[in-house]
């Protein structure tokens, strides 16, 4: 038993309200819209129409303004309360052999994670470039007040293990927050 499969009336010319030139039954699967094969988009759960078929942005990537300055804020809190304390303890460290290149390394590691960690909570768990930036700037303010700190207290400036440790913390911080 075959069945034949039913035709339109071919009383009525639908048209594209896009192209008005172009004629089709062709309809969008999700708004029932006539759409013509030039502004079809397939897409994998049929043929949609342009506007049914926009990609919507993934919230979790798309901070809103309130929340980068919220996350801007609190990493730079976080930065500095973070820099204090790494300063104290890379002079109390210094003292100990080896234990000022522990101290740097360590400490600025320690830093960009708590930067990076603040600054991705504070934001409401969203990832995107511009929160990234956000927390390697505040890292970097971390490694000057740990630089001021610790040269306050009398131990040497910027060197290697100085550079190192300040390069461990942007990557850190920046890598909880990469899109």
């Amino acid at each position: 038993m075959t069945t034949q499969p039913t035709q339109a009336p071919d009383s009525q010319a639908n048209y594209c309200p896009r192209n008005p030139g172009v004629e089709t039954n062709l309809r969008c699967g999700k708004c029932g819209q006539f759409i013509c094969p030039r502004c079809l988009v397939q897409t994998p759960v049929g043929a949609r129409c342009p506007d049914c078929a926009r990609a919507k942005k993934n919230p979790a990537f798309d901070p809103s303004n309130q929340d980068v300055l919220l996350a801007t804020g609190a990493g730079l809190g976080a930065a500095v309360a973070a820099g204090i304390l790494l300063g104290a303890v890379v002079a109390t460290l210094a003292r100990v052999p080896y234990g000022y290149m522990f101290g740097v390394l360590v400490g600025q590691a320690a830093a960009g994670w708590v930067v990076g960690e603040t600054v991705y909570r504070v934001s409401r768990y969203k990832r995107s470039r511009g929160l990234s930036y956000v927390a390697a700037i505040s890292a970097f303010v971390a490694y000057a007040a740990a630089l001021a700190v610790s040269s306050v207290l009398g131990v040497r400036g910027v060197d290697l293990w100085s550079l190192l440790g300040l390069g461990a913390s942007v990557y850190i911080a920046m890598g909880r927050l990469r899109p």
